[in-house]
């Protein structure tokens, strides 16, 4: 097969026939774009630090691979038990549930003092 300046390829038309031969990039007219106007962008920083503690936030898409961020919930898939063990809870700071954890040691008493401990003991004794 001869291929002819008049042929259309991708969608453009030709108008060098030496243009196709020897074709392995995008092209834009009878442009080839996978040299220097490629490397704009491969050569600038895409990464950046996310809220996670990882370097994985992309810049273009605006969102982190390893939490998800900016999305409202984390990102996680059950495939690995290794990844459950590393992002469960009680692996990071747990602001709000320890505080709950320790209101339901005590009984849950709002705006009351404690009792004392002698109280307490002597209370668990008479059982």
């Amino acid at each position: 097969m001869t291929l002819t300046p008049s042929k259309l390829f991708c969608g453009y038309q030709q108008t060098d026939a030496k243009n196709l031969y020897g074709l392995s990039g995008l092209v834009i007219g009878n442009k080839i774009m996978k040299g220097s106007s490629s490397y704009g962008q491969c050569r600038s920083k895409i990464h950046r630090c996310c809220c996670c503690g990882s370097m994985v936030y992309h810049l273009w898409k605006s969102a982190c691979g390893k939490c998800g961020y900016p999305a409202k919930c984390k990102r996680k898939y059950n495939w690995s038990a290794k990844a459950k063990k590393r992002n469960s809870t009680g692996t990071c700071q747990m602001r709000h549930l320890r505080i709950v954890l320790c209101r339901f040691r005590h009984g849950v008493r709002e705006r009351t003092p404690p009792q004392p401990k002698r109280a307490i003991n002597a209370a668990g004794s008479s059982f």
